[in-house]
């Protein structure tokens, strides 16, 4: 039985690692971008963006999540920077070049701290959803810029709700944020979820919208520093 890929969980890289060339042509073009980082703080956005809006009893947290705000980057005015949504926190950053599976990103000042293969959500200039996105690499530029290159997930992310399932109520767990990749053209569709929260064989209720579906996982894609993504079955 093959392992799913581990994910590095160095901070940060001092630039791109090439082998033989890039993994894929890039198309120059500097525009502006909008970022989000976080998981929680990722589907606030993203459900805000989409308006829609977390059960009563999911946990609330502060606009960055506690995980969140601990990868605040150590400069002292870092939200100062980013544009408050109602809950969610924004980032400004600017597009360097991009390709159809990845882009080059830079943030001119201070901001949330990234790691590799971190999950952030990106929406490039004249976009009009944010999609995921994962830290390939990252690079530290004079004293607050950074340069970063992230590789897009598969499909349009939509954010969704997990919680796992027991005979017994009082056993229900609570509502965690989570993201469905729809199925994209020879591709399965598959979850993104908090890093170590679910193995394989747990049974949950996703709810997306005013839709809900029972489901269980079946194996890890991909297991990163702060999510995993997973293969389901519905029952």
């Amino acid at each position: 039985m093959h392992s799913p890929p581990q994910c590095s969980s160095v901070c940060l890289s001092h630039g791109p690692t090439r082998h033989g060339g890039r993994q894929f042509p890039r198309r120059a073009g500097n525009t502006p971008s909008e970022c989000a980082v976080g998981i929680d703080n990722i589907h606030r956005v993203m459900s805000e963006d989409a308006g829609e809006s977390l059960p009563d009893d999911t946990p609330h947290s502060w606009s960055y999540s506690r995980g969140a705000a601990e990868e605040i980057h150590v400069f002292q005015r870092a939200l100062q920077s980013a544009t408050r949504a109602p809950q969610g926190v924004i980032e400004n950053w600017e597009t360097l070049d991009e390709s159809a599976s990845g882009f080059r990103l830079r943030r001119s000042g201070p901001g949330a701290r990234l790691a590799l293969h971190q999950l952030i959500a990106l929406r490039p200039h004249g976009a009009r959803r944010f999609i995921l996105a994962d830290v390939r690499w990252a690079e530290t530029q004079g004293e607050a810029a950074l340069v970063a290159g992230v590789r897009a997930l598969p499909g349009l992310a939509q954010p969704c709700r997990l919680r796992s399932v027991s005979t017994d109520p009082a056993q229900t767990g609570q509502w965690t944020a989570a993201f469905l990749l729809p199925v994209a053209p020879g591709l399965p569709a598959s979850l993104v979820l908090p890093a170590g929260r679910w193995g394989p064989g747990r049974t949950l209720e996703m709810r997306c919208g005013d839709e809900s579906r029972t489901l269980v996982i079946t194996d890890a894609i991909e297991r990163c520093r702060d999510y995993d993504r997973t293969r389901f079955i519905e029952i």
